[in-house]
């Protein structure tokens, strides 16, 4: 972005016209001009909107009605996406030092709506009246926000703080190849600039992690929350920490206190449901995943996981509605051999057996029915059905020839044979 280039590119998302039309006569009247673009958000993700050039994001904010579980079960495509899920993309399509360009405008702009942008960076958000011909009035404020956010963002990105802040986050994804000078390097740019701040021992945490030190990650984090108990970054990360860990019920305390001031993050609501799935309380783990797809129906995490739920409960119409636009296959096929291996052991043939006959159904596509076959096979072998278990055991190499646990247990089923 350049400070003496007065155009402002701005991308609309949404798909009310009477802010569109707002917008733009609010440029021609204070002499802010934009080239305005618009988006719908339901391809909002796609390349050519070039979402890191525009200077500014504009999304229009609202209320719409949540959907029935029955009609989060049964759709199949997306009608229109939530404002939080618009949110949500952005976030991950912009990165989190980014945010700040996102600007938020709407009629029904709430307190819990205020709280939950800010924590997701989003630094400008107007309120406009309900009746639309009070609108004018809010034109010149509008476009002196505008004005001073524009500055801000092109002082931020000269500013030591972001630029090391950044470099060091990008770093990250790929610490674990970095020689220990280039490591060094950017951990001494990083604390010349933050200083022994919390988001400083935030960023160490989140280092350690990377290094699978996960006690240090856990001394970082509450040096973190110690040093400030309003930023609430590290809570998350440390609720993220102990879902690592295995330890749910820590996990689950900070994620209810983190609810109580943000109840419709929809990625939070997931989590909490998996930890309570987790902890064996299948029913409120479904509440929160029916939460957070009220909020977002095609919240792609937590149809997943309400999939699972589904299974669990033998509603496997409604898993497989719930997985057929976009479940990891090979994921689910995990989550489904973890409770057949489970069954096997309790020496409940049947229902493993039944249990993976009807993953044949709920699983989209075919890419896993050589494994599902392979355990049908296993579990009728264990029970001692031979005959049955070969069955299914060339059933998945037909589908995977070369599936090598296949062809030994197929070795070993047959030496059985001929020894009996």
């Amino acid at each position: 972005m350049n400070s003496q280039r007065k155009l402002i590119r701005a991308l609309c998302v949404g798909d009310n016209e009477e802010f569109l039309a707002w917008l733009k006569e609010a440029s021609k009247t204070h002499s802010t001009p934009i080239k305005l673009r618009s988006a719908d958000a339901l391809r909002m993700a796609a390349p050519e909107y070039q979402l890191v050039e525009q200077d500014v994001i504009v999304v229009q904010w609202g209320r719409s009605n949540s959907p029935t579980e029955a009609e989060i079960v049964e759709r199949k495509t997306a009608e229109r996406r939530s404002f939080e899920s618009t949110i949500f993309d952005l976030e991950k399509l912009l990165g989190e030092l980014n945010m700040g360009r996102v600007l938020v405008i709407g009629t029904e702009i709430k307190r819990e709506d205020a709280v939950f942008l800010a924590e997701l960076n989003c630094r400008f958000v107007q309120s406009l009246p309900e009746k639309r011909s009070l609108w004018a009035a809010e034109m010149p404020g509008f476009c002196k926000r505008l004005t001073q956010l524009l500055a801000s963002e092109l002082a931020q990105k000269t500013n030591e703080e972001h630029i090391a802040n950044e470099h060091f986050r990008a770093l990250l994804s790929k610490w674990d190849k970095l020689s220990d000078g280039k490591k060094m390097e950017a951990h001494d740019a990083l604390l010349k600039a933050l200083g022994a701040s919390a988001k400083y021992f935030e960023l160490m945490a989140k280092k350690c992690m990377k290094e699978e030190n996960l006690t240090g990650a856990e001394k970082w984090l509450n040096r973190a929350i110690e040093k400030n108990p309003s930023y609430l970054s590290p809570l998350q990360t440390l609720a993220d920490l102990y879902m690592r860990m295995n330890r749910y019920p820590e996990a689950l305390t900070l994620l209810e206190k983190l609810k109580v001031s943000n109840p419709r993050h929809i990625a939070r609501l997931t989590k909490i449901g998996k930890c309570h799935l987790f902890l064996g309380a299948v029913d409120k783990a479904e509440k929160y995943y029916l939460e957070a797809l009220q909020v977002d129906e095609f919240f792609g995490e937590a149809r997943e996981e309400l999939g699972k739920v589904k299974i669990l409960k033998g509603e496997y119409e409604a898993a497989k509605n719930l997985l057929s636009m976009n479940a990891n296959a090979k994921k689910m096929a995990a989550f489904l051999n973890a409770l057949g291996i489970r069954l096997v052991e309790q020496k409940k043939y049947p229902e493993s057996i039944a249990l993976y006959l009807q993953a044949q159904y709920v699983l989209p596509g075919n890419e896993v029915g050589h494994l599902l076959f392979f355990n049908i096979g296993l579990a009728f072998a264990k029970w001692g059905r031979m005959k049955e278990a070969k069955k299914y055991v060339h059933l998945a190499l037909i589908r995977e020839p070369n599936y090598e646990r296949a062809t030994l247990l197929l070795k070993t089923l047959d030496n059985k044979r001929t020894a009996a």
